[in-house]
């Protein structure tokens, strides 16, 4: 098997929670400032505390997202916390098995799970992940089981507590060791152990900002930047108790604001046009509770379509647009539930406007008219 893959699908149901939290639901309330001159301390998780975030991981074998997945803390033990995931996982990735290649499609696939995390540091030590559903394997429509049994040694996050403006800091290199079962009416694996190593890369508490927003809420965040491998931009909140975003190369992590329709498609239609001319573009999403969706277009010039609709969770939806001048716009779209809750971003799509000729030659006419209203003695140089 492709160690790429392996390596994909251990980050994605393991260290995910980690590195990507939300809000706790325990801390709706009162927030706190944390001023930059101030640390953080290692947070403490209470039986009950829950996240709800967005996650979307790709390689040139893989393209994962998590829709809405909670992550909740079920017990405390002496040194761990003990917590369940479970969620919506759409996707696809290949699997490299002997001389053939093992093509894995699925959407709205459910994980469930159990992990286990270091209580000083936050940190992942163990995961008992399963992923299941309807997918398509290698073209045959089959359901699927898919069982991860994972240890990482030593425990692996990202953030070294008391964490304060300035500090700086290695993360050392953690071995992600486990065994892999897949099921399926036309497939099965069993008994696949893998091993990856991650990690070994240096990090700086580069700033810190007041009332960063992400996923529809505001908070204190210390920014965490690295320039020599692992996530360039880390978020954590001491308010939230966790990290709140994170991005990457080929990572995106996001808070969830509970309720939330889910990140919208990114918008599809024409990536190049001519002014005056209309051009359509389409997206959708679908919201956790089922609940109709509103749609806000953002054309990128200044301009978007205010709210839209209500349509239904889940439904395509399209709107029209002409530009009116030459450039290249950022196409972007966002939702909001009949609560009003609203999603964050879509990804953009860059769309081009170049100057057209008819454009340029009606504009000259009208030019040539006004000047020729305006000083009518020109007029006898053209009869």
């Amino acid at each position: 098997m492709n160690r790429k893959i392996l390596i994909i699908i251990s980050f994605m149901l393991v260290l995910t929670p980690i590195i990507s939290s939300a809000e706790t639901s325990s801390n709706e309330s009162n927030k706190d400032i944390v001023n930059a001159t101030n640390q953080a301390d290692v947070p403490t998780w209470e039986t009950g505390d829950s996240w709800n975030y967005y996650c979307h991981l790709a390689s040139e074998d893989s393209d994962i997202t998590y829709n809405s997945v909670i992550f909740t803390v079920s017990s405390v033990s002496g040194s761990n916390y003990e917590t369940t995931v479970s969620g919506s996982v759409d996707g696809e990735f290949t699997f490299y098995f002997s001389d053939k290649d093992i093509q894995v499609s699925f959407e709205g696939a459910d994980l469930t799970g159990e992990l286990l995390f270091e209580k000083a540091t936050l940190a992942a030590k163990e995961a008992d992940i399963t992923l299941s559903g309807r997918a398509s394997i290698s073209g045959v429509p089959a359901n699927f089981e898919l069982d991860m049994d994972i240890r990482v040694i030593p425990p692996f996050y990202p953030v070294d507590f008391p964490v304060s403006v300035g500090k700086s800091w290695d993360i050392p290199k953690s071995d992600i060791t486990g065994k892999l079962d897949l099921t399926a009416s036309v497939l099965k694996l069993e008994d696949i152990f893998f091993g990856e190593a991650i990690g070994q890369y240096s990090v700086r508490c580069s700033d810190f900002i007041e009332d960063y927003k992400v996923g529809g809420r505001s908070f204190d965040c210390y920014k965490i930047t690295s320039s020599n491998g692992g996530l360039t931009e880390i978020y954590y909140s001491e308010e939230a108790k966790n990290i709140v975003k994170a991005v990457g190369p080929n990572v995106e992590l996001n808070l969830k604001t509970p309720g939330a329709p889910n990140k919208p498609r990114k918008p599809s239609g024409p990536a190049n046009g001519e002014s005056g001319t209309s051009y359509t573009y389409s997206t959708s999403t679908t919201d956790p509770e089922g609940n109709d969706v509103y749609y806000w277009f953002d054309w990128g010039d200044g301009s978007n379509s205010g709210w839209k609709g209500p349509y239904s969770s889940g439904e395509t939806v399209s709107q029209s647009k002409t530009w009116s001048r030459k450039g290249t716009f950022g196409v972007k779209v966002k939702a909001k539930d009949t609560n009003d809750v609203e999603s964050e971003w879509s990804e953009s799509l860059s769309v081009s406007i170049p100057r057209s000729r008819f454009s340029f030659r009606h504009n000259l006419i009208e030019l040539i008219e006004i000047i020729l209203e305006r000083f009518p003695r020109l007029q006898e140089l053209f009869h």
